[in-house]
């Protein structure tokens, strides 16, 4: 039997030329017909600076179970993350400074 817990303190410090991407794009009705023109597809971007943050990684607990009988090996494993991802890292798992 065994039992491990991982990332308890684990985290990612971004601090280094930090910025958030915005991508816009907005489709009109595409047709055979009119498949060569280029205004049926539009796309805007942005980009701006943000501050350091950082970033928590979820905790996971494994636990394991293993028993000889015989000749035959039976073993169980049990794994369960602390949030779900990757949710947890964009929303949840972060902080500005």
């Amino acid at each position: 039997m065994g039992v491990t817990i991982f990332n308890i303190l684990s985290a990612v410090s971004w601090n280094r030329n930090t910025e958030e991407h915005h991508y816009t794009f907005a489709f009109d009705s595409l047709t055979a017909a009119d498949m060569s023109e280029d205004s049926l597809i539009v796309t805007t971007d942005t980009t701006f600076p943000v501050g350091a943050f950082t970033t928590h990684l979820p905790s996971t607990v494994k636990a394991g179970l293993a028993k000889t009988t015989g000749r035959l090996l039976w073993a169980v494993d049990w794994n369960r993350a602390s949030r779900r991802l990757p949710e947890a890292a964009a929303h949840r798992g972060c902080r500005r400074r």
